[in-house]
């Protein structure tokens, strides 16, 4: 499903501004990681050009520790760099809902 050019996400319009936020699917997964005390993380869903499987997403750690593996949401999100970590998917999870889909 396309959702490039959804204007509304978990009853919140486009955080506005700053137009390098966009729809983004991303989904719960399990992997035990180096460094990280939970195996349960998020990631995007593949296909989403600049936006890869190998890509941490900044998420509602609530929100993951409650849903299933497997669960996918669609968020707000933009292409952000940590220094020496790399690119990963920031949002603002605070500021709207992530939209449980599927």
């Amino acid at each position: 499903m396309d959702y490039s050019d959804r204007k509304v996400i978990g009853n919140k319009a486009h955080p506005g501004g700053d137009w390098a936020y966009q729809p983004v699917v991303v989904e719960i997964y399990q992997q035990a990681k180096s460094g990280k005390g939970d195996d349960k993380h998020v990631r995007p869903v593949e296909g989403q050009g600049q936006f890869t499987l190998e890509m941490d997403v900044q998420f509602d750690e609530d929100l993951k520790s409650k849903s299933p593996i497997g669960a996918r949401f669609l968020i707000w999100g933009k292409l952000k760099h940590r220094t020496g970590k790399g690119y990963y998917v920031g949002s603002t999870p605070y500021w709207w809902d992530a939209e449980r889909i599927e």
